[in-house]
Formats: structure tokens, C-alpha cells, sequence
């Protein structure tokens, strides 16, 4: 009886044995796993590269003396709700004299700035020159602001709107253009 013991003894502490090692083998490859990321913030290009993004953006937008609306669009949020309203403010006298515009300042803004601006963060708020055909500007110290979406900065929308607007307003009263409301 005493063989049955040492054996029911032995094989109860190679049990012990194997969990103690399946608990060590367990716990060091939980904490050597990778643990879940938290959500990031969008990944953006450098502020050099992003400045110039912004730029070329705004010197499609205001290049109003071409006449094609694909490129405005394109570099406008929600572009493609203003394609009426483009359409038709590239016929306008004055958009004729405008041949894009030049980028003074861009100041990269924080959630709250962005929010006080009312536009979606990430967002830059932006100051620039719409310029002449005379290579004189048109309007100077405009401020607008851009905004980072799927992956590429963009004119804002409510730059642009506020600005045919004016542009659109008939005797003096200011009119919302189609696809600003």
C-alpha cells in the first residue's frame, strides 16, 4: 500500500509541478503581449509638408480665372456639395482677375481652437492674399482655415462659403450660396 501512496503521491506533485510551470509559462507571455493602443490621433505629415499642402490647396481654390471646377472641388471639404455653386462663381467678372492665392501665415490649432473656429480638428487657421492677375493681391490678410481629412488638408468649408457669399450677394443682402446652408 505504501507503493500505491508514493506513487498517487508523485504523480499528484508532477500535477502541481506542470500547473505551477503552465502559470509561469502563462503569465510571462501576458505581459510580454502587446497590449490594445489606445485611439491616435490622425497621423499627419510633418508641419513643413503640411504648409505647403494648405498652400497649394488655396492656390487651386482661388485660381478662379480657371475655369474648371474638378481642382476646386477637390481641394475643399465636402467639395462636392459646392460643385453648383463653383460652377457658377467661375463666371463671375470679378473671378476672372483672381488667379490663385498666397499663404502668409498657418497656425496649426489645438481641439478647442478648431472648435472655436468651427471646424473639425485637426485644423490650421490660415492667412493669405488672393491674388491679381497684376500679381498684386486682390485682398489681403484674408483668414480661413484648413482642415486634415482621409489623409490630405483641405480648404475648409466655411472659408470658402463665407467668402461667395459675399461674393453672390445681390444689392447689398448676403445670400447663402447652394451647398453652404
Amino acid at each position: 500500500m505504501t507503493r500505491f501512496y508514493t506513487t498517487h503521491s508523485a504523480a499528484r506533485s508532477f500535477s502541481i509541478l506542470l500547473m505551477i510551470l503552465l502559470g509561469i509559462t502563462l503569465a510571462s507571455c501576458s505581459s510580454t503581449a502587446p497590449k490594445p493602443k489606445p485611439p491616435t490621433e490622425p497621423k499627419m505629415p510633418s508641419h513643413a509638408v503640411s504648409q505647403n499642402e494648405i498652400s497649394s490647396s488655396y492656390a487651386t481654390l482661388f485660381d478662379l480665372s480657371n475655369p474648371h471646377v474638378s481642382p476646386k472641388v477637390a481641394v475643399v471639404q465636402d467639395g462636392s456639395s459646392l460643385r453648383a455653386t463653383f460652377t457658377n462663381a467661375v463666371k463671375l467678372p470679378l473671378a476672372k482677375a483672381a488667379i490663385g492665392a498666397t499663404v502668409t501665415k498657418v497656425d496649426f490649432l489645438g481641439k478647442e481652437g478648431c472648435s472655436e473656429g468651427g471646424v473639425p480638428y485637426p485644423c490650421a487657421k490660415v492667412t493669405y492674399d488672393i491674388m491679381g492677375t497684376n500679381g498684386k493681391p486682390l485682398l489681403t490678410n484674408s483668414t480661413g482655415y484648413a482642415i486634415f481629412e482621409h489623409g490630405k488638408w483641405l480648404v475648409a468649408k466655411t472659408t470658402i462659403c463665407g467668402l461667395l457669399s459675399l461674393a453672390t450677394s445681390n444689392g447689398g443682402k448676403v445670400s447663402t450660396p447652394p451647398g453652404c446652408a
